[in-house]
């Protein structure tokens, strides 16, 4: 039972778990965030095609 008492598994478990209750009890949720509208990120063919022959003169092998 005393090698049970001083194994940190049980100290980092019962830590754990009073951090857990604590924040349970606490009861304080995250703030809801504000809607961003954002633009689409768009990637042209001819940077893709660089991409390509990046990855292919790095690796050897063209890719997918």
């Amino acid at each position: 039972m005393r090698r049970w008492l001083r194994s940190p598994v049980l100290h980092f478990m019962v830590i754990g778990a009073v951090l857990f209750a604590g924040s349970l009890l606490r009861g304080t949720s995250a703030p809801e965030r504000a809607k961003v509208d954002r633009e689409p990120i768009l990637v042209s063919r001819a940077r893709i095609q660089v991409m390509r022959a990046d990855f292919a003169k790095r690796w050897g092998t063209p890719s997918r």
